[in-house]
């Protein structure tokens, strides 16, 4: 830019001196109006300039911004987990895993395995009357729940088949099933020994030494087969509230 100001001067000054030498005082007037005609070509020459670094400057501001902005939405592309988001289930693993057996028809059969605190459980439930006989509980309460419904219903024919002989009915002493049924014949149970037996549920029932009792000792039921070779059998060896 300096080289084309400093032509344009040379070209003013010298084309002043040639009118100056033809013209006299026009030729000054004409270089004074070269001179001002240079200067401002200068200054328009300057002010292009200054306006392409201004304009290359706001550019290089604009891209810069640009960066920085695109550099911010990197940042917020991975949020930080909310201190309120679940966690994660750890207890999964926790639950019991099924295992697969056969049945008797040879189906699988999908089931949970028992755990040694279960089995430990089931054991110690099953010899819940072990000091009255050899029989789990469950059969226990089975055979003492028939027991019971024969007796609200005053089916003797089915209790002299269980009963233990001598059995005690009342006060009486009866030697087998035909006295049994002979002393019970047109008997019923007491109105409010039927309302106690209805509310005996055959679970987890008191017992002693002398054997298991439904309904506060409406029934007594033994073991005599307890502690020898013999088979378990329970029978009924006393009733009262007839």
């Amino acid at each position: 830019m300096n080289k084309k100001i400093a032509i344009l001067l040379v070209l003013a000054m010298s084309a002043s001196m040639a009118l100056a030498g033809c013209t006299g005082s026009k030729g000054e007037e004409t270089t004074t109006s070269a001179t001002t005609a240079a200067t401002q070509a200068s200054e328009t020459e300057t002010s292009k300039e200054e306006t392409k670094k201004s304009e290359s400057s706001e550019t290089s501001v604009t891209a810069e911004s640009s960066e920085d902005k695109g550099g911010n939405k990197d940042n917020q592309s991975d949020p930080k987990p909310s201190a309120d988001a679940p966690e994660e289930d750890n207890n999964k693993d926790k639950e019991p895993k099924k295992v697969k057996t056969d049945d008797d028809d040879g189906d699988v059969v999908v089931t949970d395995p028992v755990t040694q605190d279960d089995a430990d459980d089931k054991s110690a439930d099953n010899d819940y009357y072990s000091a009255n006989t050899a029989l789990g509980k469950a059969e226990v309460e089975k055979f003492c729940a028939m027991i019971r419904d024969a007796y609200i219903a005053g089916d003797w024919e089915t209790l002299s088949k269980y009963a233990r002989y001598p059995a005690k009915v009342n006060d009486k002493e009866l030697k087998d099933a035909e006295a049994f049924l002979k002393y019970l014949d047109g008997k019923k149970p007491q109105a409010d020994s039927i309302k106690a037996m209805k509310k005996e549920t055959c679970k987890d029932m008191m017992f002693t030494g002398q054997g298991i009792c439904l309904a506060s000792g409406l029934i007594w039921i033994i073991d005599d087969s307890y502690l020898t070779d013999k088979e378990p059998q329970l029978q009924v060896f006393s009733m009262f509230g007839i």
